[in-house]
């Protein structure tokens, strides 16, 4: 079937960088493949309509962000019928709720609007566009959702941003800290005088941080939280389910950057991002079993792309 599928000029039209492969290259494909399954990984699968096999759908699977981009092939004199819709649709309910991925993606090439549909029918939400070897790919991602209402995440990930542009999200450190040292937000010392607020004005902000948690929860709403120990044992002692987000280890020297944009101190991001406490705090997250939920942002993530978990 998949030489037949190499000789469709429509179907061939959009397989981007892997089209157009000789015989000999294909059977040297189907033989990584059936390497593969000796070992016991599946990558793909093929679809048959009664005996006769019409497609392909698979995972490709990236554990370190426990997330997958799901790929399909059909046979041209089979498409536009709904199978591949259907197909997906199985493996997605899968990777959701056996697998338990974050996310699922896709890639498809500009032009390919039957493709769109599919994606589109199944829930996907386009990204963006980008460019690979001289072919323009459009972005789709589908999120698994999380029912979670407190999200625990460390500095410059982007809480203030989106607590400031989407009011389902209260941004609870934030406030802690304004209540606090009788700050205003909107003023430049909010960022820069991190390690060195001044004089503690409301001695009672950890319970009022508590109070206001508890109502941000009963409002349906998501609060936002730092690392502060004392209410992450909140959480804990009170059985109250909460996500984790945290930074990929590589991406060290762009949360230096991001901290230097929005006017941190140096000996603050100095304490936040220094070779050692980095990978501390990174072995730390990695091993953390108290939270519910964890997401590993990449590179270039911030906390307001991931909002669609969260229901």
């Amino acid at each position: 079937m998949i030489l037949k599928i190499d000789k469709q000029e429509l179907t061939q039209k959009y397989l981007g960088g892997i089209k157009n492969k000789t015989k000999e290259e294909r059977l040297k494909f189907l033989e990584k493949k059936s390497n593969k399954l000796k070992e016991g990984y599946v990558s793909s699968l093929t679809v048959y309509l009664k005996e006769e096999p019409i497609g392909f759908i698979g995972f490709n699977i990236d554990e370190n962000y426990n997330d997958a981009e799901i790929s399909y092939i059909f046979d041209y004199d089979h498409c536009n019928k709904g199978y591949c819709t259907e197909c997906c649709k199985k493996l997605i309910d899968i990777g959701f709720n056996e697998l338990e991925l974050n996310s699922i993606y896709a890639d498809t090439v500009e032009g390919n609007t039957s493709s769109e549909t599919v994606l589109k029918k199944l829930g996907f939400k386009y990204i963006n566009s980008i460019e690979k070897d001289s072919v323009f790919f459009k972005n789709y991602k589908l999120f698994n959702k999380i029912n979670c209402k407190v999200i625990v995440c460390g500095p410059a990930i982007g809480k203030t941003y989106l607590a400031n542009h989407d009011d389902r999200f209260v941004d609870i450190d934030g406030l802690r800290a304004i209540y606090k040292y009788g700050l205003d937000k909107n003023s430049k010392e909010f960022e820069n005088g991190k390690l060195n607020r001044g004089k503690v004005v409301n001695k009672d902000y950890m319970e009022y941080a508590k109070n206001l948690l508890i109502k941000t929860i009963k409002d349906g709403k998501i609060a936002l939280l730092s690392y502060h120990e004392d209410l992450i044992n909140y959480l804990i002692d009170n059985n109250i389910d909460y996500c984790l987000v945290y930074s990929d280890l590589d991406s060290r020297e762009e949360y230096i950057q991001r901290m230097k944009e929005r006017g941190n101190p140096d000996n603050f991001i100095y304490e936040m991002t220094n070779e050692d406490i980095w990978k501390e705090f990174h072995k730390k997250d990695e091993e953390d079993t108290n939270p519910t939920y964890k997401i590993k942002l990449k590179k270039g993530e911030y906390l307001s792309d991931i909002k669609d978990y969260f229901i």
